[in-house]
C-alpha cells in the first residue's frame, strides 16, 4: 500500500488497511496514476510513428522523385496524422513514375 512510509508509522498499517475512505482514496489515485502513465505512453508510440512515417515517407520521395524531394523542406513539412502519412505513402509508392 504505502511503499516509502516512515518506520514510526508503520504501526498505524493495520488502521489504514482498515479505513474505507483511505482505502478508496489510495485506489482513485492509483487510477489516476495509471491513467497519466496511459496517455503518457500513447502520446510517445505516436510521435514515434510520426516520425518513422515522415521519415519513410521522405526517403520514398527521394528515391522515386527526386525532383519533388527538392521541393519538400524536410519531414517537418509532411502531416503529422499517422493515418494522413500511412496514405501518402500507400499512394507515392504506387504512383507512376515522374
Amino acid at each position: 500500500m504505502i511503499q516509502k512510509a516512515n518506520p514510526a508509522m508503520k504501526e498505524y498499517d493495520p488502521l489504514i488497511a482498515e479505513d474505507a475512505y483511505l482505502q478508496a482514496l489510495v485506489a482513485e489515485l492509483a487510477d489516476k496514476k495509471a491513467l497519466e502513465l496511459v496517455a503518457e505512453a500513447e502520446a510517445r508510440i505516436r510521435a514515434e510513428t510520426v516520425a518513422t512515417f515522415q521519415h519513410t515517407l521522405m526517403n520514398i520521395i527521394k528515391v522515386r522523385f527526386p525532383l519533388l524531394a527538392q521541393h519538400v523542406e524536410g519531414e517537418k513539412a509532411l502531416p503529422d496524422s499517422p493515418e494522413a502519412l500511412n496514405l501518402l505513402i500507400v499512394q507515392i509508392s504506387s504512383a507512376s513514375d515522374e
